[in-house]
């Protein structure tokens, strides 16, 4: 599982102004509640704060998650996403995803539509 994800920079090397992003998606802001599971079950409550096809942050109301810890998020009534914590700061992290979600997904989420279950 491990190879799932790209190697982790460490953050201040270099100068960053010269660097290009690292990003290979754009983010876009959302704003919705969304719930942190890690893998022994505890649950953490909070809302993602922005989201890509590869990624997002999260800001959480209770609990703490780890970098390295893999978790599993899940948004409204959208199947749960498996990720890695790339980054931990205070209650905000990173949150890498196992695999890209399809951007009209990210884009809906963006859109801040309701969510609706397909049947």
């Amino acid at each position: 599982m491990l190879r799932l994800f790209r190697e982790a920079k460490v953050s201040g090397e270099g100068d960053e102004e010269a660097k290009p992003s690292r990003r290979r998606s754009k983010r876009l802001d959302v704003q919705t509640d969304a719930v942190v599971s890690n893998v022994f079950g505890a649950r953490s409550i909070g809302k993602v704060i922005d989201v890509s096809a590869h990624g997002c942050q999260v800001e959480l109301r209770s609990g703490q998650l780890r970098f390295g810890q893999f978790v599993s998020l899940r948004v409204g009534k959208l199947e749960p996403w498996i990720g890695m914590v790339r980054r931990a700061d205070a209650n905000v992290y990173g949150i890498e995803f196992a695999q890209s979600v399809c951007e009209p997904v990210v884009e809906l989420l963006a859109s801040k539509q309701p969510m609706v279950e397909l049947s």
